[in-house]
């Protein structure tokens, strides 16, 4: 597994793990564990499998951003799992793809930074209006980034 997204509601704590890669292929599968009962159970797979993807929670959905899908393309593609439905949707692309990129919340916006494309590390930021459903870039870094992490205070 890839990418570990924290959900913590009034009837219990979760860890997720999404996607990733298992040394021959991208995955779509993914995983909660349940924190009080010490549990780990499948829940429903990515649309499309991804490894080196980003991803946050954002009112109470997480979201799946980017990475490297199953031809080894680059991805620009968003997913959005909602816990309370169990499903993941497909939302508004990227405006680039981005693999080995880092993702935060802040303000009610998702804020994507760096990563790389087919081509060139990248030091565009883009930022995500869940109310527009629309990607934009918001502005560059002085230097790209990829594979970092990054956090939101």
């Amino acid at each position: 597994m890839d990418c570990v997204a924290m959900h913590t509601n009034s009837n219990s704590d979760s860890l997720y793990c999404i996607g990733g890669w298992d040394g021959s292929k991208q995955l779509s599968s993914c995983e909660r564990y349940d924190v009080k009962s010490d549990v780990w159970n499948e829940i429903a797979p990515l649309n499309q499998a991804r490894s080196g993807l980003a991803c946050v929670v954002l009112d109470g959905n997480i979201y799946a951003i980017g990475g490297c899908g199953d031809d080894d393309q680059y991805l620009s593609t968003v997913e959005r799992f909602d816990p309370g439905i169990g499903k993941w949707e497909n939302i508004a692309s990227l405006q680039h793809a981005r693999y080995l990129s880092s993702a935060c919340v802040v303000g009610n916006k998702v804020y994507v930074i760096g990563g790389t494309d087919e081509d060139e590390n990248l030091k565009s930021v883009e930022v995500y209006d869940s109310t527009a459903n629309v990607w934009t870039i918001d502005f560059e870094m002085e230097k790209p980034v990829f594979n970092a992490t990054v956090v939101a205070i």
